[in-house]
This record gives structure tokens, C-alpha cells and sequence, in this order.
């Protein structure tokens, strides 16, 4: 899945779920912060094995 779409989805999700519409920047954010989590993640993952 590309992440762009994938951000672009839980910015929809999270809007949805608040009920009022946020400021793009904050959802770019909390998109940037998911990205750099499953990254890190991923990075973590691959040295332990």
C-alpha cells in the first residue's frame, strides 16, 4: 500500500472521527509521525533478528 494513500486515509478516518474538520498541518503531522513510527519499527525489527 503506498503510504501517501495510506496517510491520506487515516486523515480522512481521524476527521471522520473527531466530527469537525482539522488543519491540514496536523494531520500531515500525526501522517509523518505513523510513517517515521513504522519505520523505526521496521528498522528495530530487522536488527533484533
Amino acid at each position: 500500500m503506498d503510504p501517501v494513500l495510506a496517510i491520506a486515509v487515516l486523515a480522512g478516518e481521524g476527521r471522520r472521527f473527531v466530527g469537525e474538520p482539522l488543519p491540514s498541518w496536523i494531520v500531515w503531522l500525526a501522517g509523518l509521525a505513523v510513517l517515521v513510527a513504522i519505520v523505526v519499527g521496521g528498522v528495530l525489527v530487522k536488527r533484533r533478528s
